[in-house]
This record gives C-alpha cells, sequence and structure tokens, in this order.
C-alpha cells in the first residue's frame, strides 16, 4: 500500500504538459476508462451532438482513448457500430476455454480446462489483443484525427519506469495513434504493449478521468463521462472542480450496470449506448424523473383531476374513500385531499411540489408493473404503461408482492377512473415528437 501511495505522489508531479490554450473552443469531453461498458460514451456524444453542445477537445484513458477518435471523426454510426460488433473475439486471441472463464461460466470448465487457461495465460504474459488493434486499424483514420480541430488526447502509465504519460495528439509520433491508444487501452488481462523498448499498461491505474489535460489547455467548460473506477488522483481532481465557480462542470454517471468490465457483448452494448443517451438528456434537463426517463414536467394527474365536472371529481374521490362531506369542504380538491394521501402513501416530504409527487408517484407504480426503464416516455405514455402492466386480480401476484403493493391499490384504481372519465387525458408535451426522433435515430 505504501509503495502505491508513493507511486502516486510522485507521479502528480511528474508528467509533461503542454499549456497551449484552447479555451472558447467549445467544451473539453473527457472520457473514463471503463471496458466494455464504452458505448455508454458513445451514447453521451450522440446526446451531446444532439443538444447542439460544441466539443473542442476530448481527452481520454482506456476505453476512453478508443472512443475518442471516433468522436473526433464525427461518425456516429462507425463509433456506435464498433460497439455493436463487439465481442470476445473481436477483442482478443482466445480459446473457447478462457472466454468462458471471462463470461463466469464457470460449470462449462472442466477442472483440467480452468488450468490451461492460467498457464497458458502465465506463459503468453497476457491476453493478445491483435484482434482489437486489426479492429482499430480499419475504424480509426489518424490523419483526419490531427487534422480535426478538436484537441486530442490520452493517458498511459509506463511499468518502465513508473510513471504516468498523458499526450496530446501532437505529441504522438506519426503513424502511432493506435499504439498509443492500446497502451492506453491496456488492460491488466491484457499481454503487456511496448513502445520503443518501453512497456505501458492501462492509463486507469492513475488516472482514469484525465480532467488535468483538459485543463491543461485551458478549458473552462468541462464535461466529464465516468463509467469506471475511480482513483485516488481522480478524486482530488474531482473535488478540485466542484470548489472551482471559474470551471464549468457537468459530471455525468451511469447508475445502472448492465455487465462487468468484460462483458463484450453487442446487446450489453446497446443498453449502454441508450442509458448514455438518456442520463445525459436528464442531465441537461431536456429528461426528469429518477428510476425512469421523462419528458415534460406537468402535473398530468392534477391535469386530468381538474378538468372533470365536480361530480366526476366526487366519483374519483370516492374511490380513494374521500367522502363527500370532505369534497365540499376543499377550496382546491386535488390538493387539500388528494396530494396529501399520495405524499402519505409514498411517505413522501409534505414541502414536495405537486409535480414531483405525482412524478414520484407514476415511477413507484411503473416499478410495480414492470415498465422498461431504458426509454423516454411522457406522463400519459408512463400511465398508460401501468395501468395496462398492473394485474386487476391482484390476489394473483405472490404474498410479499400483494403486500407491497396494496397500499397502492386504491390510488391504481383511481388512476383507471381518471383515464376512463377525464376528457384531459391527452396530448403530448411540446417536442416530444422531435425528441422521440432523436431517440429513434439512435439505432438506425
Amino acid at each position: 500500500m505504501l509503495k502505491k501511495i508513493l507511486i502516486i505522489l510522485v507521479a502528480l508531479n511528474s508528467f509533461p504538459l503542454t499549456s497551449q490554450s484552447l479555451a472558447g473552443d467549445g467544451a473539453a469531453l473527457v472520457l473514463s476508462g471503463g471496458g466494455a461498458r464504452g458505448a455508454y460514451e458513445i451514447g453521451v456524444w450522440k446526446a451531446l451532438t444532439d443538444l447542439d453542445i460544441k466539443i473542442g477537445g476530448v481527452y481520454g484513458t482506456s476505453v476512453g482513448s478508443i472512443n475518442g477518435p471516433g468522436i473526433i471523426m464525427n461518425d456516429y454510426k462507425r463509433a456506435r457500430d464498433l460497439w455493436f460488433q463487439i465481442s470476445y473475439l473481436t477483442v482478443m486471441n482466445i480459446s473457447s476455454s478462457a472466454e468462458a472463464l471471462l463470461k463466469g461460466d464457470f460449470k462449462e470448465l472442466s477442472f483440467s480446462e480452468y488450468m490451461k487457461v492460467l498457464r497458458d495465460f502465465r506463459e503468453e504474459k497476457g491476453f493478445d489483443v491483435t484482434p482489437l488493434k486489426n479492429l482499430l486499424s480499419g475504424i480509426i483514420e489518424e490523419k483526419t484525427v490531427r487534422k480535426s480541430r478538436i484537441d486530442y488526447g490520452l493517458v498511459m502509465f509506463s511499468v518502465t519506469d513508473f510513471k504516468p504519460r498523458m499526450h496530446y495528439i501532437e505529441q504522438i509520433p506519426e503513424g502511432k495513434l493506435i499504439d498509443y491508444i492500446l497502451a492506453s487501452a491496456n488492460f491488466p488481462l491484457f499481454r503487456r504493449q511496448v513502445i520503443e523498448g518501453e512497456v505501458f499498461i492501462d492509463g486507469g491505474v492513475y488516472s482514469n478521468v484525465p480532467v488535468e489535460m483538459a485543463l491543461k489547455r485551458g478549458f473552462k467548460d468541462i464535461i466529464v463521462v465516468d463509467i469506471g473506477i475511480t482513483t485516488p488522483v481522480d478524486m482530488v481532481n474531482h473535488f478540485k472542480l466542484i470548489s472551482d465557480e471559474s470551471i464549468k462542470y457537468t459530471y455525468i454517471k451511469p447508475e445502472k450496470q448492465f455487465g462487468s468490465f468484460l462483458t463484450f457483448e453487442p446487446e450489453t452494448s446497446r443498453k449502454y449506448l441508450l442509458e448514455g443517451y438518456l442520463d445525459t438528456m436528464r442531465v441537461y434537463k431536456k429528461l426528469t424523473g429518477e428510476e425512469y426517463y421523462i419528458y415534460g414536467t406537468e402535473d398530468i394527474i392534477r391535469n386530468m383531476f381538474n378538468c372533470m365536472d365536480e361530480a366526476d371529481q366526487e366519483r374519483a374521490l370516492g374511490v380513494l374513500g374521500i367522502s363527500r362531506k370532505r369534497a365540499a369542504g376543499a377550496q382546491n380538491r386535488y390538493g387539500d385531499l388528494v396530494l396529501p394521501l399520495f405524499k402519505l402513501i409514498l411517505f413522501s416530504d409534505f414541502s414536495t411540489s405537486a409535480s414531483s409527487t405525482s412524478l414520484h408517484l407514476l415511477e413507484k407504480l411503473a416499478e410495480k408493473s414492470g415498465v422498461d426503464t431504458l426509454s423516454p416516455y411522457s406522463q400519459e405514455e408512463l400511465l398508460k404503461k401501468i395501468l395496462a402492466g398492473i394485474q386487476d386480480d391482484w390476489s394473483a401476484v405472490p404474498f410479499f408482492d400483494y403486500i407491497s403493493r396494496l397500499r397502492y391499490r386504491k390510488i391504481v384504481s383511481f388512476l383507471r377512473f381518471l383515464n376512463f372519465n377525464s376528457p384531459c387525458a391527452g396530448s403530448d408535451p411540446e417536442g416530444y415528437g422531435n425528441f422521440l426522433l432523436w431517440y429513434n435515430n439512435l439505432l438506425r
């Protein structure tokens, strides 16, 4: 442990950086390492593009250094399809036994096969990533990256002298870009990358989120995409950025994980790409919600209730168990009678707004009805999904599910009543159609 700490302390003051200022050329996009989760970063970039956020520099570690050139080349489909076509065999030269081991399919391996994988790994000093090199050679156009007005940099770590190497594009020799990327992305299980006699390992062992490179170039608008493990250096830099009022700092990180660093599977990449896009849209306030991605903040439940006549409102309140006598004395039936009941059932803070309470309620019910989280919804769409997904005969659900859902039963009946009787069940929020076009183009 002491040795690691000393290495970090020495490294903090040992790497050369160029001080050229690129401030004013847009935002710096800092991409962390994260192995097979890399499609998330492409989803983030696509969202930034749709939001017309200009990128002036891309700085990455490990898989972030792989994604950087695709972003600079401004070829979304090429960058996306890299992840949609990815597999263990497009990354590494490995046997079927080694692939099963990496997937965690231990039951598929005999003891002798298991031992052979370990023996081969030790003798060959890691897995051969020639397939990854060939894949990148067919995708990355080094001349295009060098000619771009978007800056580029990556992080490596030298095992030879235990020091980090942070290189901007002009510091990388002509024709060696892919070699440097492979050095930055040299995951500990891979065979070591050697450049001019110097041995390198994944830059993430030093800094997985290389914000230093963006700061040194003078950027004041920094967007960080963090899909991996945070190092001590990253923690220090994170707190520096938070406390520096001169920096506009945007931090994007996946909350849901669909696989490990080594889950190289197209379906997993598809999920990460969608999540990256939706998370970014939520960070930039195009979407709201906590567990779900919801377009529009208007309280659809309140609107549906308030536009019914008094007789139908009384019938709706009766579904909730609220008497006519109480209804007659309420000036604002929704605010005085319905909303407090929602908050009580949700164990919610009574100071929260009506719209956030209704949104929270819809999310809870969507979760219980099994609505897919990895998609955008208007509130009306989410409500219809909920009503379609929740069983009318709740006695058929397992006992503990029944107990947990019991307190929502009257509310579901109330929502069914509104959906059937309210004349305001309705239109999509403004701009939602265009947003869906953006979203649907992600996979085309």
